[in-house]
Formats: C-alpha cells, sequence, structure tokens
C-alpha cells in the first residue's frame, strides 16, 4: 500500500519539479545510495542583485568574503578597493573603512580578504597583503592589530592571512595562503598556540623508506609539501570550527573539527558530504568540487561553495545532502566567480560573486521551506511535528531518500521501530533499519517474555490453588476417619 502512495507521489513531485525548475537556469537534485542523480523541485531563487554602483558606494573590485552579523548588518571584504563596506540589514549602506588611526598615524587596509565579526560587532581583519589581522571595535576604532605570528617551524613560506575565525574566548582560527600544516590557532593574545587540524595524509612503503635515508633539510621539504591547505573557515555557536579543503586528493572536502582537532564531521547522508558525486572527463580523470567557502547555522546546517561549477550545497547535521541552488554563467542566479557565501537568519543566502563584482542574494522556495522547517522542529526534538512536514514534503519529492529516512528517525524516536523499518526500506538506509530492527526484535522480546511470564504466573497459581484443595481434602477424609 506504502509504495502505491509512492508511486502517486512520484507522477505529481515530476509535475511540480518540472514547473518550478523553470524559474531558475539551474536545477535542484540529489543523489541516492547508489550515487544516482535525481532531479529534485527547485529550492532557491535568485531575489535581488547588490551592486555597489546601485548603492552609491562606487563598484565592488574583486570582493573575498562576506559576513552576515548578530545584529543583521553585512560586512564585504571590498579586496580590490582596499575597504570593508559594511550594509544594514536591509542591504542599504552604512559605513566603509579604508582606514583608521594607528599609534598616532593613519594605517590602511591593503588587499583585506577576510572578515569575522563577534556579538559585540568587534571587527576581525584578514589584511591580507599587510600580513597582518587587524581588530576594530564597534566604533571602527583600532583595538589591536596582530602581526605575523612566531610559528617556531622551519618558515619557507610566506604568511598571508585571508580567512579567520574567533571563538568566544578570543581564539582565532586563521586560514592563510601558502601554508599546508592546518589552520593557524592564536590565543586572545595573538601568540601563536598551534597548527590545528592538520590532515594526515597516508604514505607509501617507497616515502617510509626516504624519510629513513633523508636528510633534516629533505625532511622539512617533505613535511612542506603534504597537502593540508584549507581554502576557508566557520565556527558554529557550540565552538567547532568548519573548513574546507582546496586539495583534490583529500579523503573528504569538509571537516568539524572539536578543540583537539579531530575531524567528528557527521557523514550518514546517501553519499559523503563533499559537493558533487566526482565525473569522469574526456581523459578519464576524475572531476570533484572545489570548494571555497563554508558557512555554518545555529541548528547545525551547513552549506559550502563549489567555485568550480558555481553551486551551493547545503547539508543537515547529519550530512544529508538538503538542496543544490546556483550555476555557472552570466544568467540572473549564475556566477562568473564565486568566492564567499553567508546566510541570514530568515535563510536568505548571501553569494559573494569575485568575476562580476556583485552579491546575489537567494531566496528559498515553497518547497526549501519545508525541508528548513522540518529541520528545524528537529533540532528542537519536536520530532511528532517534524515528522508531518517531512510527510507533506513528499508531495514534492516523492524520491528523496533524505525524507524518508528523517521520517523513519521521526518514528525511531516516538519507539515505533516497526514504521521507523518501512521507512528506513524505502530510504535504502542499512544502517538505520538494522537499529531500527535490533529495537523492534528487542520491544517483542520484551513484549513476549511478559506474556509468558504473565502465563507461568497464570499455571504457578493454578497448581498452588490446586494442592491446597487437594491437601485441605486429605485433611478432611483423615478428619473423617477419626471420628
Amino acid at each position: 500500500m506504502l509504495r502505491r502512495v509512492v508511486a502517486c507521489l512520484a507522477v505529481i513531485a515530476m509535475t511540480l519539479s518540472l514547473t518550478v525548475n523553470a524559474m531558475e537556469p539551474y536545477n535542484n537534485y540529489t543523489y541516492d545510495s547508489d550515487e544516482n542523480l535525481w532531479l529534485e523541485p527547485q529550492a532557491y531563487y535568485a531575489d535581488h542583485i547588490i551592486l555597489g554602483s546601485e548603492l552609491g558606494i562606487g563598484d565592488f573590485e574583486k570582493p573575498s568574503d562576506v559576513f552576515v552579523a548578530e545584529d543583521g548588518r553585512i560586512y564585504i571584504a571590498d579586496t580590490g578597493n582596499n575597504r570593508i563596506v559594511i550594509l544594514k540589514s536591509d542591504g542599504t549602506p552604512d559605513r566603509e573603512i579604508k582606514s583608521f588611526q594607528n599609534n598616532g598615524k593613519q594605517d590602511s587596509l591593503l588587499s583585506p580578504q577576510g572578515i569575522f565579526v563577534t556579538e559585540d560587532n568587534t571587527l576581525y581583519i584578514a589584511d591580507t597583503e599587510n600580513k597582518r589581522i587587524v581588530i576594530l571595535g564597534a566604533d571602527g576604532n583600532l583595538l589591536r592589530e596582530i602581526t605575523e605570528p612566531d610559528f617556531n617551524v622551519d618558515q619557507s613560506f610566506s604568511y598571508a592571512p585571508y580567512r579567520i575565525s574567533v571563538d568566544n574566548a578570543g581564539r582565532m582560527f586563521i586560514v592563510s595562503k601558502n601554508i599546508n600544516y592546518g589552520m593557524i590557532e592564536l590565543d586572545k593574545n595573538g601568540e601563536f598556540s598551534s597548527f590545528y587540524g592538520a590532515i594526515k595524509v597516508s604514505s607509501s612503503l617507497v616515502d617510509a623508506l626516504w624519510r629513513k635515508i633523508a636528510t633534516q633539510k629533505q625532511k622539512e621539504k617533505m613535511i612542506q609539501n603534504v597537502p593540508t591547505e584549507y581554502s576557508s573557515n566557520a565556527i558554529d555557536k557550540d565552538g567547532f570550527i568548519y573548513g574546507t579543503i582546496s586539495t583534490q586528493d583529500a579523503e573528504h572536502f569538509i571537516r568539524k573539527l572539536n578543540s583537539l582537532g579531530i575531524d567528528v564531521l557527521r557523514r550518514m547522508g546517501a553519499v559523503a558530504a563533499d559537493g558533487d558525486v566526482g565525473s569522469l572527463d574526456e581523459k578519464g580523470n576524475v572531476i570533484r568540487s572545489s570548494l571555497a567557502d563554508i558557512c555554518v547555522m545555529d541548528n547545525g546546517v551547513y552549506s559550502v561553495l563549489d567555485s568550480k561549477r558555481g553551486r551551493v550545497f547545503t547539508y543537515n547535521n547529519d550530512g544529508s545532502l538538503m538542496y543544490v541552488f546556483g550555476a555557472l554563467g552570466t544568467q540572473k542566479g549564475c556566477f562568473v566567480r564565486p568566492t564567499a557565501l553567508d546566510v541570514t537568519k530568515d535563510h536568505t543566502y548571501l553569494v559573494l560573486d569575485s568575476g562580476s563584482n556583485k552579491i546575489v542574494c537567494f531566496k528559498p522556495t515553497e518547497y526549501a521551506e519545508k525541508i528548513n522547517t522540518a529541520v528545524e522542529l528537529q533540532f528542537l526534538r519536536d520530532y511528532s511535528e517534524a515528522e508531518k512536514v517531512w510527510m507533506d514534503m513528499l508531495k514534492y519529492s516523492s524520491k528523496s531518500e533524505m525524507a524518508y529516512s528523517e521520517i523513519g528517525k521521526a518514528y525511531y524516536r516516538q519507539g515505533s521501530y516497526q514504521k521507523a523499518m518501512e521507512y528506513f526500506e524505502l530510504a535504502n538506509d542499512r544502517d538505520q533499519y538494522s537499529k531500527a530492527y535490533k529495537e523492534y526484535r528487542r520491544q517483542i522480546m520484551n513484549d513476549s517474555f511478559g506474556a509468558v511470564m504473565t502465563g507461568l504466573s497464570i499455571i504457578v497459581l493454578v497448581l498452588l490453588v490446586l494442592m491446597f484443595i487437594r491437601r485441605r481434602r486429605k485433611r478432611n477424609r483423615a478428619s473423617k476417619r477419626f471420628d
């Protein structure tokens, strides 16, 4: 019966998908557990574009980063113009920062490429060409500058910070060009702490033998050539650092690092959370996504920007692909060279296109709103309501293995293990199906055990009553003989 319903919903979903996908010059899609691509209804559409010239502040020039602060203000690293542009939450100009007083002298930014804003509106700037971190107060006055740290290692690289995230303790996590040791971690005083989140790369037997006979300088050179370079980072409300990796031979392109720098990202989706599943070019080489930036929401949802294909991939906390939007091109909703993204509290995405010097603002469709609502309800542990929204979403996308899996999880958390198994089967989610089956079997055994124990208790009680009656009769017979 359930499969018949699914088949009917599939016809409806195909019709809706064709209608909605015509809105934008790109498709939303997902992958099933066999890595097959399935078209989905449109998730996001390009609502409007932000141009510096239309704001009256002059054209942006090769902008590198965008950041949405807690109060809704939008900060833009306008790299080519050596300035930070600040917009109000409604997108109108607030102010710009090009220079500031530093020890009584006028100081200027030089090709700033990264920005981070704390809850109290303290502004951290990766002032790339000046090789420093500039920290400004909410009033724009200089609080301090942090020049190149003392790394206490062989420094054959050129320090050039271009991405920065800051935790609640004031620790800074910096992505720098030409450094492949991992992110640079500085304490609240700006002192070097460690290379954070270094990626371990497997080595061959030849590499191991070479290390035994190599000189110290040769070993240092080998360390520097280890592909551990990050392309961006972000921080969530719990202090976990997210990073995207630029090296194509990395095992995974997205990492979630705990306080020890260990990757704890959940990868429970149909395919790994790494952007597109790799495809082959004409020469048979695997083409994989090239992730340029990442942003994280309070509910654990994160989005990454694929600069190679101009696409934004969004995942839930379990690593399931929620939706995809964007493409390369010159049409509205497309990009020439996308470099950064961030998202507002109302789920509006801002994608910075350095190639066309603009910000494209994307709004969610009704389909995406369903997904966003369901994920938020799950985050709030309102699994019953989340299950209802997921069910409603199947009207739009009957092939969504994520939806079936999430419905199964909702039933599982409510103790309806048999029902959960049905939806995990539809989702081809073998691991979750196995978990639900074990709980269902345990539930049956517990129920059966109770029934068996009740039956045994009744039998024992009957036997005791019979024994009592027999003894009573014997006493009565014995009493009559005595009389």
